[in-house]
């Protein structure tokens, strides 16, 4: 799996973290629905932009995509006389 796929799937879990748990609380009485959905969304967004992080600052997926596994000055061998 590439780079973009992981960063998309990745992305989604972050922005709909808070709309699933929204829909999960409705499972629990209402008292108890915002302690489900604020521990619930806390950890799946921290997860996330752990993951993201990771991805984003490792030499893993983004490094091997990106300009910085390469360098700028091209390096060729110099022919002997």
């Amino acid at each position: 799996m590439n780079f973009f796929n992981w960063f998309r799937q990745i992305a989604i879990i972050y922005l709909l973290a808070f709309p699933a748990m929204v829909i999960f609380g409705f499972a629990f009485v209402p008292y108890m629905r915002y302690k489900i959905v604020k521990i619930g969304n806390l950890i799946l967004q921290i997860s996330a932009l752990y993951f993201l992080t990771t991805m984003l600052t490792s030499k893993s997926f983004y490094y091997k995509n990106s300009k910085n596994s390469r360098t700028l000055l091209t390096v060729t061998p110099c022919k002997e006389r």
